[in-house]
């Protein structure tokens, strides 16, 4: 972990101050943890007492797992210089570029769950197409319902699936047996080819639209 000292402009009262900026976390540390309690990236005026937000580029690495998360926030799909973003992040931080599996990420809360998914030792892609099939059942169900965020996340080590809609919010236990008959329903297996790939909302929607074109095959 390498800490540099950042000015950061409180949103409430535009005092500035200096925080100490990290952008590389492991998985043995205690900051772990507070990434995983939403709890990483705020920080305290000490003028206002207000809690200001700074989400930047961050790595998370897990040696015993073997993978690596970057996180990218203002990253854009079109961007091909998301392997340069990332393998500078590596550079900076002095770690070996020797991982079995690379994830990238845009948005802090799906960093989060993405370190939760594979840190329970299951296959992202399945949980998505997972979460997928969950939403076209609340879709259906609820028809009233116009969009759904869903994350996976692990309480007091039980997982679960959180679908936020825009009229209601939905606790779901995440089922291990299906998830598991999905994976051999779908036949995805884990390769270093996926290095630096975003897995998430748009990527199972392709998923599936591909499948649609290939005739479910």
């Amino acid at each position: 972990m390498l800490a540099r000292k950042k000015k950061v402009n409180c949103n409430k009262c535009q005092y500035i101050y200096e925080v100490e900026h990290i952008d590389c976390i492991f998985s043995q540390e205690d900051l772990s943890l507070q990434l995983k309690n939403h709890q990483f990236y705020g920080n305290k005026c000490p003028s206002c007492q207000n809690l200001n937000i700074d989400v930047h580029d961050t790595l998370y690495i897990n040696h015993q797992h073997r993978f690596i998360i970057c996180l990218l926030p203002n990253f854009k799909e079109s961007d091909t210089q998301q392997a340069a973003i990332l393998n500078k992040l590596l550079l900076e931080n002095k770690i070996d570029n020797d991982f079995d599996l690379k994830r990238l990420t845009v948005d802090h809360l799906q960093f989060v769950e993405k370190i939760n998914i594979l840190e329970s030792e299951l296959d992202d892609r399945i949980v998505e197409i997972y979460k997928y099939l969950y939403k076209g059942k609340l879709l259906k169900d609820y028809p009233d319902i116009n969009k759904i965020l869903a994350y996976y996340t692990v309480d007091q080590q039980k997982a679960h699936l959180i679908f936020i809609a825009d009229t209601a919010d939905f606790h779901v236990e995440f089922d291990k047996q299906l998830y598991d008959q999905i994976y051999n329903d779908f036949h995805i297996v884990l390769t270093k080819d996926d290095d630096y790939l975003l897995i998430d909302d748009e990527w199972v929607r392709l998923f599936f639209e591909k499948l649609s074109d290939n005739g479910g095959n």
